[in-house]
């Protein structure tokens, strides 16, 4: 069985090591480094989140109190050192409390009861004679306005986060991610729900000043084109 992460490495192994670490944005968040290790635990930080928790408190530091040994426990096993526990729970708390924009729709995703977090996908392909399935993982999925979208966590480090150098990204980088997706999802819903699409957020660039996050959302239709929120 290939992993979405080997098949990506196939594909693209050339295009990955493109990517520009430099940080963006002076905020606590720049801090981070870049790199697999950080990454994978922001993704569980957000998987395994209390969403109450993050409804009832006022600030990241108060959810970082709320809830200590969540925190603690999680940063170990990713074997994080313990002073990027401030910025990290800051990247969790920013990109489930800043609104983003998804065609006209201005939302918080902590106002969007999740349909499911960590949602493992699997995918049969063909390739020439032989068929490949394909195994992975969605972030979160929520329902808006009748339909499904599927939310996927970027911590990408970008040297800008304009309309134009996000969108270039994406379409370098995750296109083969979001056919996945949509090979999936509609397989499981299409039947009973309308899919709308995907949205790929790209949590080092929300901004709490002023209220919004770079994100992408990419629909399903084939003549829609893809849309910067």
């Amino acid at each position: 069985m290939t992993s979405y992460t080997e098949l990506k490495s196939r594909v693209s192994r050339r295009l990955e090591l493109e990517v520009d670490h430099r940080a963006p944005v002076d905020r606590a968040t720049s801090l981070l480094p870049g790199g697999p290790r950080i990454g994978k635990c922001v993704h569980e930080l957000l998987e395994t989140v209390d969403l109450d928790a993050v409804r009832a408190a006022s600030s990241a530091a108060s959810l970082a109190n709320a809830a200590p040994e969540w925190l603690t426990r999680t940063l170990a096993r990713h074997a994080v050192e313990p002073d990027l526990a401030a910025p990290l729970v800051e990247l969790v708390y920013d990109a489930l409390t800043v609104p983003m924009s998804v065609g006209s729709s201005r939302f918080r995703l902590i106002d969007r009861e999740p349909l499911g977090r960590e949602i493992e996908f699997l995918v049969r392909l063909s390739e020439r004679s032989r068929s490949i399935r394909v195994r992975g993982f969605i972030d979160a999925m929520f329902e808006l306005e009748g339909e499904l979208w599927i939310l996927d966590y970027k911590s990408d480090i970008l040297s800008e986060y304009t309309e134009d150098s996000v969108q270039d990204h994406v379409e370098q980088h995750y296109r083969l991610q979001a056919d996945l997706y949509a090979a999936a999802v509609e397989r499981w819903v299409a039947p009973m729900s309308r899919v709308g699409g995907v949205v790929f957020s790209f949590l080092r660039s929300t901004d709490p000043a002023a209220a919004r996050g770079s994100c992408h959302a990419m629909s399903w239709s084939p003549q829609t084109p893809s849309t910067r929120c």
